[in-house]
């Protein structure tokens, strides 16, 4: 094999990419001129052997003449996903030093890091955007043996945390071996129409709707990376464009089923088959898609270390729903030595190991992770398996995953698919979190199914009917949703930093950084258990806080800086948590300004001012008098309180009642100072239980001091600054004037 015939005809006239989000298409013509145009693109940036070339991109047809100019002059191509996390991409940039950048999109914060390399904006609309002149065309024998042997030409970085990411190196010889089984095994044909619509900077879709699809001359369409959006309208495409195969996903094939109960409602009798890979496919999922949509479904078993797929589901009567299918193109055992000491294991279950030409050359610039995952040049998966009479795999669990408890090892896959069978659940994960008792503890997180009386009750039942005592979980934990990764897996360790409260804990942390606290809140075990609620959920919670009114009928510069302060405060809370959890709104005050004797036009004016500036920030508002009639609080029945020898009494004994004053005073309250002070009294007194209710379950944040905790509504509360650090200092008092 001493070249890499995937662009075997230069001029050919047939169908290479459709981009159904440009309404273009392209030949296998073009991409070889889009391909050599590129490759002088980068020669003149003296781009050589051994470079990296990085290309930020979800999905677009650019990848592959990127790929095939890296190729030309023995760079790499390393996709990464523009949404990243910026910590995560700065120290991959810095691991790399890549020549060129490449994008279709970034984040406006990557800016930074991107400065001193050499950035060049996609044309998302043409694939061939750069592609200025036919170049100086590929020479025939410019993949020599090296090449395919042994130089890498893709780096696909898995998952991980800001340091600890690793760049999966895959060869060309890799490449072509995978490319080559994979077109060969599905029996890929010149011109099939195949739909992508998974992310390009993992490996699926640059492989089974990528470089095999081009090995076979088939017909790419390429879409939006599956969303809602996309999910919508799929049958539609599918009909529109007789699509004849689908890559897909287990949990793309999930949420079809749930979006169309009834089928698919389109001619859909153009698709022969389904590759479905990245995750275990269940069986009952498998066998419903099948049955409701006809669709055949394949799937296959395999890491980014072997290029995709190590196994494949037979397209014959060897085809099983209990089994990854059959090694294919590569050589593959067992290994019992890591799991000798376990009772919970069926007989034959080892470690599955893999050797063969599309096992990685190894973890770029990471020779030590690359020695930990080999053994003997064959390539430790990390996965349990067994390999059946058949010569089939099935894949048991995961070995990092495994549960010791008092020194048992428990598969938590085996408990899954138990508690999967009961009726009220929709989803579980199981995994082992540290105990200082029993080494690990194992815990059961469920996503219920709606509709049922008591369900927890009715899975936890069931679960001790099904489940063994060696299984049985330590803990249930029921959930709204899982956080999941781009392919729709289960992030495991997300879901433990949010069960054992890790990220409840880095929230806090940034409630307690300087820049924001003002004073140390004493509800911080209140505040975990809000943000334990909604981090297990689908639900977001709020950080409620009064904002109030003076004699000023628009906003300033001083109210700007106080919501820009809580807007880096709500990011860098939705930064810990992964996710959107947290949102912030504002209560209006117009109550209290009518004790301080603002105007109502006044205040009518001034909080349209602030309502437009929180729409700019993403910020909810509510009036103060809305809460107030929602529960039924009226203020002159509040009012009519002031004389009683209750209210009397609890003035004087009131230990606030001189900051009540002085601040009457210093609005302007000259002549009754202290009558002002007690109607605001009334009136705080009187809604601290209506605003407590209304913000059950929220984080109240305020700029006053925890001296004002007794008057305050009952609420986890945090204390954070106003404009000045150590101050309570309001903005909607700076700068009043009365007329």
């Amino acid at each position: 094999m001493n070249q890499f015939p995937f662009l075997r005809h230069p001029s050919g006239h047939r169908t290479f990419l459709s981009d159904l989000k440009n309404a273009r298409s392209y030949s296998y013509g073009d991409l070889h001129h889009a391909s050599a145009s590129l490759a002088s693109f980068l020669r003149n940036r003296s781009v050589a052997s051994g470079d990296k070339i990085v290309y930020f991109t979800v999905n677009s047809g650019f990848f592959f003449p990127l790929f095939f100019a890296c190729a030309a002059t023995k760079a790499a191509l390393v996709p990464l996903n523009p949404h990243m996390h910026v910590d995560e991409l700065n120290n991959i940039l810095k691991q790399l030093a890549p020549k060129i950048i490449f994008y279709d999109e970034i984040q406006a914060d990557l800016k930074g890091i991107l400065s001193g390399f050499e950035v060049v904006p996609v044309d998302g609309k043409n694939m061939l955007c750069l592609a200025s002149g036919r170049g100086d065309g590929f020479s025939k024998d410019f993949f020599d043996k090296e090449d395919i042997d042994g130089r890498v030409a893709l780096i696909i970085y898995t998952s991980g945390t800001t340091t600890n990411s690793k760049g999966v190196g895959l060869t060309y010889k890799n490449l072509y071996a995978m490319a080559l089984q994979l077109s060969s095994f599905y029996d890929y044909k010149e011109g099939q129409r195949f739909l992508s619509m998974l992310p390009f900077y993992q490996i699926n879709a640059p492989m089974i709707t990528g470089l095999a699809c081009i090995l076979a001359e088939a017909h790419i369409f390429i879409d939006d990376v599956y969303g809602f959006i996309l999910a919508r309208n799929l049958w539609n495409i599918v009909e529109h464009n007789r699509i004849q195969v689908l890559s897909v996903t287990p949990s793309i094939m999930a949420s079809l089923l749930a979006l169309y109960p009834e089928g698919a409602g389109k001619d859909i009798t153009s698709v022969q088959y389904a590759l479905v890979g990245t995750a275990q496919l269940k069986p009952n999922i498998w066998r419903d898609f099948e049955d409701r949509f006809h669709v055949p479904c394949y799937q296959g078993y395999g890491l980014t270390e072997t290029t995709t797929w190590v196994t494949m589901t037979p397209r014959d009567a060897r085809k099983r729903y209990d089994t990854a299918g059959i090694p294919v193109g590569c050589e593959l055992r067992v290994d019992p030595a890591m799991l000798s000491l376990s009772d919970a294991m069926p007989p034959g279950c080892g470690e599955v190991l893999v050797k063969g030409d599309i096992v990685m050359k190894g973890y770029w610039g990471n020779a030590e992770a690359t020695r930990a995952v080999f053994m003997d040049g064959w390539l430790r998966t990390g996965d349990v398996g067994l390999i059946d009479q058949d010569g089939q795999l099935v894949i048991v669990g995961r070995i990092k995953n495994i549960i010791k408890r008092k020194g048992q090892l428990i598969v938590p896959e085996d408990i899954d698919v138990v508690i999967g069978r009961c009726s009220f659940v929709a989803e579980s994960c199981t995994f082992g979190v540290p105990d200082e008792i029993l080494g690990e503890k194992v815990v059961s997180a469920c996503i219920l199914k709606e509709g049922a009386d008591n369900p927890e009750q009715h899975v936890l039942d069931f679960s001790r009917e099904k489940l063994s005592q060696h299984n049985f979980p330590d803990e249930f934990i029921f959930c709204g949703c899982f956080p999941k990764n781009d392919v729709g897996k289960v992030n495991l360790r997300k879901l433990k930093e949010y069960v054992t409260g890790q990220t409840s804990r880095e929230i806090v942390a940034v409630l307690d950084k300087a820049r924001y606290r003002k004073a140390k809140t004493p509800d911080v075990n209140a505040i975990v258990d809000i943000l334990q609620s909604a981090l297990l959920s689908r639900e977001h919670f709020y950080l409620l806080g009064f904002w109030g009114v003076g004699y000023r009928q628009d906003a300033n510069e001083n109210d700007g800086a106080v919501l820009d302060n809580l807007r880096k405060l709500l990011d860098e809370i939705n930064k810990a948590a992964g996710k959107p959890v947290a949102r912030i709104r504002l209560i209006l005050a117009d109550i209290h300004g009518r004790c301080n004797l603002v105007p109502e036009a006044t205040a009518r004016n001034y909080f349209n001012a602030i309502i437009n500036e929180c729409r700019k920030r993403d910020f909810e508002c509510v009036y103060l008098s809305d809460i107030w009639s929602g529960h039924g609080l009226v203020l002159d029945d509040v009012f009519r309180e002031l004389d009683t020898q209750e209210f009397q009494q609890a003035w004087a004994c009131f230990p606030l009642k001189d900051r009540f004053m002085k601040q009457a005073k210093g609005l302007g309250m000259h002549q009754d100072v202290e009558a002002g002070a007690r109607k605001y009294f009334a009136v705080m007194s009187a809604e601290r239980d209506v605003v407590a209710r209304y913000g059950v379950g929220n984080v109240f944040f305020t700029h006053n001091d925890p001296a004002y905790r007794i008057i305050s509504p009952p609420l986890p509360t945090i204390y954070i600054h106003s404009i000045k650090s150590g101050t309570s200092e309001k903005p909607w008092f700076m700068g009043n004037t009365r007329e």
